[in-house]
């Protein structure tokens, strides 16, 4: 059943009238904040003075960690598409070839599938990361390629390592295979009940027991955004707040959360031009 009687000129006449027609011009109502223009909350006190807006941003990312069938489906379809899309743009990866044509590569691979260009970067030289166009790349360099893309809303986000040339090979796979047993191993700790505390507890133990260092090791949950709740990560921030709930960053895991796990290690190779 819709909303609204009829359509409206603009969201935000969309918003007042749905708020009136659902007869709420009065008391409480909780309003997701970080989507909304100051502009348009300055315009909806004009409209609806008795109306007390709260922020729920969170609580409304809260409601969104679990994910129904449909979103699961969607999420499905785009890190199919996003992989492909990348798999085709490092056909092009050789020495001499800049950043941007891979780059571009990808943007047009995600369009031919109805999806929506979100990044595609780089780390020059193991250093950080970029999303310049102009990089260049050598033999010899090896770096983490890392895109994402958005299909019907629902976000995908996918990495990989590259190696032009054979001289850093063997090493770079030799690494990435590492990495990627020790990310089944502390995968095996995202089960019902567990918490991202764990998870950074079990990738310490797994990563100094490989002698593996320079890890930037994070997870999150993906959706509507790129990074939704929960995240697994080192952080200061102990609680996650708005103007309705106040809850610790350690949210258990639940069944149907959708969890991305992001785990590079920097290493240094020659440098990205």
């Amino acid at each position: 059943m819709n909303a609204l009687s009829k359509s409206k000129e603009t969201p935000f006449d969309a918003l007042v009238d749905v708020l009136k027609e659902q007869k709420v011009e009065r008391g409480r109502v909780g309003i997701e904040f970080s989507n909304l223009s100051k502009e348009t909350l300055d315009g909806l006190k004009k409209k609806l003075p008795n109306l007390e807006l709260r922020d729920c941003t969170e609580l409304i990312r809260f409601i969104r960690m679990v994910k129904t069938q449909e979103e699961v489906r969607r999420l499905r379809q785009a890190a199919e598409i996003n992989e492909k899309a990348l798999l085709r743009s490092l056909s092009l990866a050789r020495d001499g070839i800049r950043i941007g044509e891979l780059r571009q590569k990808f943007l047009v691979e995600t369009a031919k599938e109805g999806a929506t260009f979100d990044h595609y970067i780089y780390s020059p030289k193991g250093l950080g990361i970029s999303g310049a166009e102009m990089g260049t790349l050598r033999a010899g360099d090896c770096t983490l390629i890392d895109v994402g893309c958005q299909y019907r809303s629902y976000y995908a986000d996918t990495g990989t390592t590259l190696v032009i040339g054979r001289r850093a090979a063997d090493e770079a796979v030799k690494l990435q295979k590492t990495m990627v047993s020790v990310v089944d191993e502390v995968s095996d700790t995202l089960r019902q009940g567990g918490t991202p505390s764990l998870v950074m507890k079990a990738l310490a133990k797994a990563c100094s027991r490989e002698k593996i260092t320079n890890v930037l090791y994070q997870g999150h949950g993906i959706g509507l955004e790129p990074r939704e709740h929960p995240v697994i990560a080192a952080t200061e921030h102990k609680r996650i707040e708005d103007d309705i709930i106040s809850e610790s960053v350690e949210i258990p895991f639940e069944g149907g959360m959708i969890i991305n796990i992001e785990t590079p290690t920097f290493t240094f190779s020659d440098p990205i031009q």
